[in-house]
């Protein structure tokens, strides 16, 4: 992980320390400028430098690179989001989609015959579980992830542990869960879509499709993250924390 965000540690507890080794080599660089500690000015783009060693000699655009740098930052645009369920980004909008067809038609576990949901490519590399073994690999599994939904009503920390992702009834509910790739499908990042169909036992199908993830409101985030911290701090402490 120390390499950097590398797309095959997706489902690892690498690839969350990735971020934090990122921030914290950052901050590292930093203090250590502010006490003088030097190296070459022009690192990433002299030759033998930091383009050269990762890329190759002539195989990189330094204009495309650095075109609008200190201009633009992604923190503003398109700006953060609060992820209102404890896995893979890339699976909310389904989630969303599939909420929303239970509560408008009042499904329940046993009314479910098969759930089915539709993916580009990029999101096909990410969510590349079809059994996971582990809590981390669950949060990258179409099956586990709308399994848990469709078993438990909803999707949060207790779906994510190793024994959950061993557990008889959330592989048995897996089997419900048909992932479609679309190769033909652009394959970006930003406007990927997962409509999502349920097939009910009865016959009857429901399809859905939301374009952009549902943030939680205020309250629904602090009673998270309530219960997120129930196992580290005691109530008090929690509180005192929300207030700082």
């Amino acid at each position: 992980f120390q390499a950097g965000g590398l797309i095959a540690n997706v489902g690892t507890m690498a690839h969350v320390l990735a971020l934090a080794v990122a921030v914290r080599d950052g901050i590292e660089a930093a203090e250590l400028a502010i006490k003088g500690v030097t190296s070459h000015p022009e690192i990433i783009e002299t030759p033998q430098g930091f383009c050269d060693a990762l890329i190759e000699e002539g195989g990189y655009d330094l204009k495309r690179m650095t075109k609008d740098i200190g201009k633009t930052f992604q923190i503003f645009d398109p700006g953060i989001s609060i992820k209102k369920y404890p896995c893979c980004y890339r699976s909310h909008r389904a989630l969303d989609a599939f909420f929303d067809l239970v509560a408008e038609h009042h499904l329940s576990y046993h009314d479910i015959d098969k759930v089915t949901v539709d993916l580009n490519l990029y999101d096909s590399y990410l969510m590349k579980f079809p059994n996971p073994e582990t809590g981390e690999e669950a949060k990258f599994s179409y099956p586990h992830i709308l399994g848990a939904a469709i078993l438990k009503g909803k999707v949060w920390l207790d779906s994510f542990t190793d024994e959950s992702a061993m557990d008889d009834r959330y592989q048995e509910a897996r089997k419900k869960i048909e992932v479609v790739v679309h190769s033909e499908w652009p394959s970006g990042r930003v406007d990927a879509r997962t409509p999502v169909t349920v097939k009910l036992k009865d016959g009857r199908v429901f399809s859905r499709e939301v374009q952009t993830p549902r943030e939680p409101s205020l309250d629904e985030l602090l009673n998270r993250y309530r219960e997120a911290a129930s196992g580290i701090l005691k109530r008090d402490q929690t509180e005192k924390s929300m207030d700082l």
